[in-house]
């Protein structure tokens, strides 16, 4: 029994001597524990435990942080906080650190420079956040989140970072040769310049990242670099890429931070407003879900069974109706594959038959040109 009392009480000092410890600062408690997940959203490192706030809601400014120096783990998305990030310059044990879409968080990146033990780093959509990104250099982020900051620099200020899962850097002021990501290859998410932006700034061959076999998700959009096609090839299966078609395949998961912000993001074609003209260029408002183009061929597919019903605004050609009634898509179009089978030879008739033959030719390319003409404006 009392062997049994002292292996107990052994255990208890040994867990008083190990625990992490945990702080209090201008009233604001922490704890040990796992970070909290929002029930259907994934959480960062859901199984691991991290010295947290007990409450992370009751700050709204920085400077509420400053003596916070156990502070491991902190997640402050969309929250409203404000404050200038030099007051976080002393907390050296953060791992975990989101101000995601907090846009009056002001100041320098570098403020982070002694943070060695940091692995995720999200301050995108913060548009007052600056500096120059190779004092980070003792950093190894796993998630480097900085879209819409005004962060600069090099991409070669990264390549140490071996553990680099995510990296997003549209809309920064970062730029370089692509190259310098090759030895990146824990990759899975990498956005260098979205959809409608200039992502000239970057540049060398796209060839250089064969090697980042984990890629899935990736915006490397009007780049100055080439091996566009080859890039595909090697990586088939990812949500975006680098060529036009692969636009439609985008999701846009940062739609209520941009419109925070004031940079909702553009369709791969302009949408059409509710008021005012239409554009012809852009999509039908059918293919809008959410403000996201759903895609070319989800678009189409929608279109043909919506003009199936017959509520397309474009009436066929008069051929195309027998009896009143449109003889179906089909028929339709193999009227105008015949007819277009007899263009060839409509046009040599023309030079060596009398002019009756030669009406009967003009009027069947009439009609093919008509079915055409009404084909393209159901997708207008």
């Amino acid at each position: 029994m009392k062997k049994t009392i002292l292996i107990l009480m052994l255990l208890v000092f040994v867990n008083s001597v190990f625990a992490q410890e945990t702080c209090e600062y201008n009233g604001i408690k922490t704890e040990f524990s796992y970070p909290y997940q929002e029930p259907g959203k994934k959480a960062e490192y859901k199984d691991e435990k991290f010295v947290r706030m007990v409450d992370s809601k009751v700050v709204k400014n920085l400077e509420q942080l400053k003596g916070l120096i156990c502070l491991e783990s902190a997640d402050f998305y969309n929250q409203g906080i404000s404050g200038d990030l030099e007051k976080l310059k002393g907390l050296i044990s953060l791992k975990v650190l989101s101000l995601h879409t907090n846009p009056n968080v002001q100041g320098d990146v570098c403020a982070f420079s002694k943070a060695t033990k940091l692995k995720s780093l999200k301050l995108a959509f913060d548009e007052k956040v600056y500096g120059d990104i190779s004092c980070l250099k003792d950093l190894n982020l796993d998630t480097f989140a900085m879209t819409y900051s005004k962060i600069s620099g090099d991409l070669s200020d990264l390549s140490h970072m071996t553990n680099l899962k995510a990296l997003y850097l549209s809309g920064t002021n970062i730029a370089g040769n692509i190259s310098s990501l090759s030895g990146l290859t824990n990759l899975e998410e990498l956005t260098l310049s979205d959809s409608e932006m200039d992502g000239s700034k970057f540049y060398g061959d796209l060839a250089s990242l064969d090697n980042l076999k984990k890629l899935r998700r990736v915006a490397l959009y009007n780049m100055g670099a080439t091996n566009c096609e080859h890039f595909h090839e090697v990586h088939p299966n990812i949500e975006g890429g680098c060529s036009d078609k692969s636009k439609s395949t985008v999701t846009n998961t940062n739609v209520e931070s941009e419109k925070i912000i004031g940079k909702e993001a553009r369709m791969p074609m302009d949408a059409p407003k509710d008021d005012g003209p239409k554009s012809s260029d852009g999509p039908p408002e059918e293919c809008i879900v959410n403000k996201q183009f759903i895609g070319e061929d989800k678009c189409r597919a929608l279109m043909d069974k919506k003009h199936a019903k017959g509520s397309s605004g474009a009436p066929p050609p008069k051929e195309c109706i027998v009896n009143g009634k449109f003889i179906g898509d089909d028929k339709c179009m193999a009227l105008v594959d015949k007819t277009s089978s007899t263009k060839t030879s409509s046009v040599q008739q023309e030079k060596t038959e009398p002019r009756g033959a030669v009406n009967k030719a003009v009027t069947k390319k009439g009609l093919m040109q008509k079915v055409i003409n009404w084909l393209v404006s159901l997708f207008k």
